[in-house]
């Protein structure tokens, strides 16, 4: 595999990354204590031994800027091609890897679905975990080849996600098998499975909507008896399904000669899919909770010429880059950065900061402990300030019409009341929205000109790339 920068040329060190041209996802997520660092992890074909599951990091601090003055990164050649093992410390031959938020807020689990188990494998400030929680499928798969996760919900029992495995299962049929999931401990749990069999088929890719009450495949495969082949779009009903078995779905697309492949949700919660080797990506439009809701269009976006193939990336991973305590012991090597700590930061061991400038964010306190050494010419500031949507929002499920009918009512009281809030006000980084107990559809950032600078549907925004300003 290769990493191409933002100006479509290939990264330095960018080339001979492990993967192959059949490998099914990728997966990039962001340092948590590094904003400038992201890392990414790379799969093998499902099918054969020819590469393995591994981690490469990409640093946007280096590789120097383009003419816009945006930098290009560079991938770092001493964290490159880190083989992922797993419990045994074998190599892992899978397409299948995603990443979900733990329930603490700051950390993420990588996971990685092998033939016989679920992988989850921490990510916090300290990088991948070594040694993976290990989740049993209690069958043997030939090749999981997609794994996609819900978002976080807010459930009585002991699970807050779900997720959804491709598999070619040994008996010669592809299975989409759902299993409720624990972000807290990285395990599956009994508490929901439910599986649908596709006779003579692939099963490219599944999609949740933004509640996890819905999903969304890509298959193709041939009908029965004439033998005809078709590639279709299937919307399953999962809060109405029961255990062992999805039984409330329908056919929402279908085509002869258009080949869909992977489904990926967006920011804007509408779920858009390749036609492969076409001009268009199509788009599934407001899947909420309500099933037979949607709408599809085949012909959503024009790609200006370009060609579509099968795969997609995955939603980037969003955290705030606040972890609970951070310990500074070495040498201040970011040039403009911003620490940002739930708790603590403590400098201590001979951490130097010379023409730095740096920021220090905590929740509690900053101390500056003996063999701290801020020099002349630095620019050193420390806030005791509460880390912004330290914990990932819940959603109900399952969410049923009266549910939404009140949460709905709620809104239009709260905005009427002019219930809301953004803290913290001012600020120079992150902000927060809070509607009462609605959930935001929208949000706009004004300039005393009028003018829209910012806009976002997640409660959680930044205006530290903005020129000091008054806005509203």
């Amino acid at each position: 595999m290769t990493i191409w920068d933002r100006d479509h040329n290939i990264m330095p060190n960018g080339i001979g990354l492990t993967g192959t041209v059949n490998s099914g996802q990728v997966l990039i997520i962001k340092s948590i204590i590094n904003r400038d660092k992201y890392y990414v992890f790379t799969t093998a074909d499902a099918y054969n031994s020819q590469s393995h599951v591994a981690y490469s990091v990409v640093d946007m601090s280096l590789g120097g800027l383009n003419s816009t003055g945006q930098p290009l990164g560079d991938v770092d050649s001493a964290v490159k091609n880190i083989p992922v093992l797993d419990n045994n410390g074998n190599l892992i031959i899978t397409g299948a890897v995603t990443s979900i938020p733990h329930t603490n807020g700051t950390d993420f689990w990588i996971l990685v679905a092998n033939h016989e188990n679920l992988l989850a494998y921490l990510f916090d400030n300290s990088g991948v975990s070594a040694v993976p929680t290990v989740s049993s499928f209690q069958m043997i798969v030939n090749g999981p080849y997609y794994i996609k996760a819900s978002p976080l919900m807010n459930v009585t029992a002991s699970f807050n996600a779900l997720l959804a495995i491709g598999m070619d299962h040994t008996f010669g049929n592809y299975l989409m098998h759902v299993y409720s999931f624990d972000s807290s401990m990285g395990l599956i749990t009994p508490n929901y499975y439910s599986t649908e069999m596709c006779l003579q088929c692939d099963n490219f890719s599944a999609e949740f909507n933004k509640d996890g009450t819905l999903l969304y495949t890509s298959l193709s495969g041939y009908t029965n008896p004439d033998n005809f082949l078709l590639h279709q779009i299937h919307e399953y009903d999962l809060k109405a399904s029961a255990t062992n078995r999805i039984t409330s779905s329908q056919q929402i697309y279908t085509s002869s000669n258009l080949e869909t492949g992977q489904l990926q949700r967006y920011k804007d919660n509408n779920i858009y899919y390749n036609r492969n080797g076409t001009n268009y990506m199509g788009k599934i439009s407001n899947p909420t909770n309500i099933y037979g809701g949607s709408s599809i269009n085949p012909t959503s976006v024009f790609l200006g010429g370009s060609i579509s193939t099968k795969g997609l990336p995955q939603l980037f991973s969003r955290h705030t880059n606040c972890i609970n305590d951070i310990l500074l012991t070495a040498t201040e090597n970011n040039t403009n950065y911003t620490y940002h700590a739930v708790n603590t930061i403590i400098t201590q061991s001979n951490y130097i900061m010379s023409n730095k400038k740096v920021v220090m964010k905590a929740g509690e306190s900053v101390m500056l402990l003996p063999n701290t050494e801020i020099v002349n010419g630095s620019d050193y500031l420390a806030i005791i300030e509460n880390c912004v949507a330290s914990k990932p929002a819940l959603i109900e499920w399952p969410e049923g019409s009266i549910r939404l009918s009140s949460l709905i009512g709620r809104e239009k009281e709260s905005l009427l009341k002019n219930d809301s809030k953004v803290y913290p006000n001012p600020t120079s980084s992150s902000f927060m929205i809070n509607i009462a107990s609605s959930e935001i559809q929208k949000w706009e950032l004004f300039d005393l000109s009028g003018k829209c600078v910012l806009q976002g549907i997640e409660p959680i925004g930044s205006v530290q790339d903005l020129a000091k300003a008054t806005m509203f």
